[in-house]
């Protein structure tokens, strides 16, 4: 490794190529800078609308979760009426069945009350 001396003409042509390439590095970013500067001025609109738009569809779907809530509780809800409903109907029907009908004998009914008349008690 060679020394120079600070005044002779070796030392002086170093640091010139130094603060050359100092300067061109210095120039590079700079452009660079101004180059995403003008990128970042066409985008941050962009930007923004997406934003608001994401915030409205967020919402949105806030709303919709909640909705489904409720509507699921309905679908529940209406649906136990209905089983309740279904069950006093058939309750209904069954005594219906079961019951005498225009002087019949009740011995006598078929259906799901009384079954065939049994002729164990005529022998």
């Amino acid at each position: 490794m060679e020394t120079f001396l600070v005044g002779s003409p070796c030392h002086g042509r170093r640091e010139l190529k130094a603060y050359e390439r100092f300067k061109e590095q210095a120039q590079y970013f700079r452009d660079h800078a101004y180059h995403l500067e003008g990128e970042l001025r066409v985008v941050r609109p962009e930007l923004y609308r997406a934003d608001q738009k994401i915030d409205r569809l967020q919402q949105r779907a806030d709303r919709l979760a909640r909705e489904n809530i409720l509507l699921k509780r309905r679908v529940a809800d209406l649906t136990a009426q209905l089983e309740t409903k279904a069950q006093a109907h058939w309750a209904v029907i069954r005594e219906g069945q079961c019951s005498r009908q225009d002087g019949e004998d009740a011995g006598a009914q078929e259906g799901p009350c009384g079954g065939v008349a049994s002729d164990a008690g005529e022998d």
